[in-house]
Formats: structure tokens, C-alpha cells, sequence
């Protein structure tokens, strides 16, 4: 569990050299837009910037077989391992990562393309090509010159005309309930901290760049403070639980007599909602938050759906059935999340056993 995710993007070793098969192998597209301004922060239209896009990829010769939200991919541990899995079975061989950020200047394109790594999206000093340019038809430009130096053999005959989104995956792989679970009064809860990054096994950290050791550390010191503040809200609740390490896996968890693991998701709360396969009706506008003021007192609140929020639930470590609370008690922040859903949890199981 993460506060926010690394930004792994500093952590690639740029070479400027293009994946030989980029034009013989299915592509995979990430896609990242600035949140718009407002009284809440509301999604970018991410699925029209990559229409705009995907006709200069299908052009230059690049399969672009599916485009994924970038927020959604890496919305939590269950959704992440469920949108990786498909890439493997489709045989996708490149990734292309697709970044409008904002600057003092105006708006920046940010092409990255590398290969898919076997295990995870993204890993240190995995080799990269990147492109940044002010406007998409100059970077489209400018990439399709670059293959043409490359002299890439193009073998994509058969490329969509329109770009396939994927939006959904299978985050819930058991029964689920929007319930609490009475069985946390007698089994101890597995809270997983915050995870600081740590190099793999087959890198040599005397090989990584102060600028990445400094990118590290900076998070890693970010992660303690989370932690710290995780320690805090969770002496609020009533029954046994501990902090553990998430990255040993579940199957480690349940061995050291754990029956339950508490998860989250972070992304806009449609998004959420259709990962945690929520009835979502797509004439809504708003989704009702039950949020708590302070112990005993709670109100409601309105936040847009596309608002980017926290959701909390509850994970059976053995069948994976899921308990999501009675109340949507999602939040803007991790930590106005989990007191919500805290305090929801002791206003329904706890005091109903009292």
C-alpha cells in the first residue's frame, strides 16, 4: 500500500533508442491527464487526448492494442495485479506511457516507450526512449522521424482504426459484500504499511545515479511519515490488528494466522466504484460520502464522480471475499478515508454487538 505512487518515471535509464519490434508487436498505452481545476480536482478527459493520438500511432506503423488510464492501473495492490495480468496473455511486448503535464509555459507532451518487463509495469534503469514536445502532432512528428532513423521494419498490418479502452479489470476475485465483517471481533487484522521502494535483488545500488538515490530517498522518507500517521488512526480500533509487511505476499500473511487483510483503492470514485463492481449508474453526477466531523458525529458529503478518492475495504485472505462497509465512506485523502471507514466499522459492529 502506497501513499502515492513513485514516481518511477525518474528511476529509467533514457536511451533514446527505440524497441526493435515497435513496429512487428502489440503496444500497450498508459495515459496521464492533469486534473482540472475546482472546488474538487476532476479527471482530465484522458480517453479524448488518446483519440487525438491514436491515429498518428496507426499511421507511423505502432499496433496500439489497448489504452489504460494510468491512475486506474495503479489505483491499488488488487487492481494493479489484475490489469497485468491481460498484458501477458495478449502477448503485448512494448508499453508506451503518455504524459500531458503542466508547466509555467503551457502544457508538455511526454512520450516514454519501453518494453514490458515480465513482473511489473516499470523497474529501475530499465532502458526507455523519450520524447517531450509542446503539442501531440510535434511529438507524433518528430517519433515518426525517429523510426524512420531507426529504419524499423514494419510488419502492423492489421492496426484498430479506433483505440480500445480498458478501464475495468478483475480487482474482486471473490464474492463481495457491502458489509462489515463480524469475524474481525475474533480474527486480528493485517494492516499493510506503507512500502518504501528497496532495489531488487539484481540491481547494484553502487550503479544507480544520485539523482535516482535522491528520488528514493525523498520517497522512502515520505513513506515513514505515512506510516507514522497510519500507526496513529489505527489505535481507534476496537479489536486485534497489527502492521505488517504486504510485500511478503498473502499466502505469508495467513500462515502467520491472519484471516483478513485491509486494502485499499485510489482513483476517481466511478473508477473505484466499477473496480469493486458497485452498481454504477452512469447518469449520476455525485457520489454521497457518510465522512466524520469528529467521534459520533458524522455528515454528508457530495463529491463529483470523477474526482479523484480513497476507498477502504476489508480482504478474506483464503476465498478473497471482500467487505466493503454498509456506508460509501470514500475520502479525498488516504487518511480522511480510513477514519471514515473506521468509525463506520464501530458504528456498526461494534456497537450493534454492545
Amino acid at each position: 500500500m502506497l501513499p502515492e505512487k513513485l514516481d518511477q518515471f525518474k528511476l529509467l535509464e533514457i536511451r533514446n533508442q527505440l524497441p526493435p519490434d515497435l513496429l512487428s508487436s502489440r503496444t500497450a498505452v498508459f495515459v496521464q491527464v492533469p486534473n482540472k481545476k475546482g472546488k474538487y480536482p476532476i479527471r482530465g478527459d484522458w480517453k479524448e487526448f488518446a483519440q487525438s493520438t491514436h491515429e498518428g500511432f496507426r499511421k507511423i506503423g505502432i499496433d496500439a492494442v489497448a489504452y489504460y488510464n494510468l491512475e486506474d492501473f495503479y489505483a491499488g495492490l488488487d487492481a494493479e495485479q489484475g490489469f497485468l495480468s491481460p498484458l501477458q496473455n495478449r502477448k503485448i511486448e512494448n508499453l508506451i506511457f503518455l504524459q500531458v503535464k503542466e508547466t509555467i509555459l503551457g502544457n508538455e507532451v511526454v512520450l516514454t516507450i519501453t518494453k514490458r518487463s515480465s513482473n511489473e509495469l516499470l523497474s529501475i534503469n530499465q532502458p526507455a526512449y523519450r520524447l517531450q514536445r509542446n503539442a501531440i502532432g510535434e511529438l507524433i512528428a518528430q517519433l515518426g522521424r525517429d523510426i524512420y532513423a531507426d529504419k524499423l521494419v514494419n510488419a502492423n498490418f492489421l492496426i484498430l482504426d479506433e483505440p480500445e479502452f480498458f478501464t475495468d479489470t478483475d480487482a474482486v476475485r471473490g464474492r463481495r459484500y457491502e458489509s462489515f465483517t463480524g469475524d474481525l471481533k475474533i480474527s486480528k487484522l493485517a494492516v499493510p504499511k506503507f512500502s518504501k521502494y528497496q532495489f531488487p535483488d539484481d540491481i547494484d545500488s553502487t550503479s544507480i545515479s544520485q539523482d535516482k538515490i535522491s528520488v528514493i530517498s525523498s520517497y522512502n522518507n515520505a513513506v515513514d511519515l505515512a506510516n507514522q500517521k497510519l500507526a496513529e488512526i489505527m489505535t481507534v480500533y476496537p479489536f486485534k490488528y497489527e502492521l505488517v509487511d504486504y510485500s511478503e505476499g498473502e499466502e505469508h500473511l495467513y500462515r502467520r494466522e491472519f484471516s483478513y487483510v485491509l486494502m485499499f483503492l485510489h482513483s476517481t470514485g466511478k473508477s473505484v466504484k466499477e473496480l469493486l463492481n458497485y452498481d454504477v449508474d452512469y447518469n449520476e453526477t455525485d457520489y454521497i460520502t457518510l465522512k466524520t466531523v469528529q467521534e459520533g458525529i458524522t455528515t454528508l458529503e457530495q463529491l463529483p464522480i470523477n474526482t479523484p478518492i480513497f476507498k477502504f475495504y476489508t480482504k478474506q485472505l483464503v476465498n478473497k471475499e471482500i467487505y466493503l462497509g454498509n456506508q460509501w465512506d470514500a475520502d479525498l485523502t488516504w487518511e480522511e478515508a480510513l477514519i471514515n471507514h473506521l468509525n463506520n466499522f464501530k458504528e456498526t459492529v461494534v456497537k450493534k454487538t454492545n
